[in-house]
């Protein structure tokens, strides 16, 4: 699930509207909907008050990104594996 479903599918659970998430950060209802819907990201301050505010854990966030494939897949190669020897 993307930051936007997750950020909705929270503020729901919550039972707060977007006027009303928008009003505790401080910023404009407009804004939770473009976060929401994909298209603008919260600056890192923003970022914070929304997980205050909606009372996630970042790792709720971005679990799908850390899960991904393509980045294990990436991190992977980077990766020294330890050898057989003995030290």
């Amino acid at each position: 699930m993307e930051i936007g479903n997750k950020l909705r599918s929270r503020r729901t659970e919550l039972g707060l509207s977007r006027i009303e998430l928008a009003e505790q950060i401080h910023v404009t209802a407009s804004s939770i909907a473009n976060y929401e819907n994909g298209i603008s990201y919260p600056k890192p301050d923003t970022l914070i008050a929304l997980i205050l505010a909606l009372k996630i854990d970042a790792n709720y966030l971005y679990q799908d990104y850390l899960t991904n494939n393509k980045i294990s897949a990436v991190s992977y190669t980077h990766l020294t594996l330890p050898t057989n020897r003995e030290v």
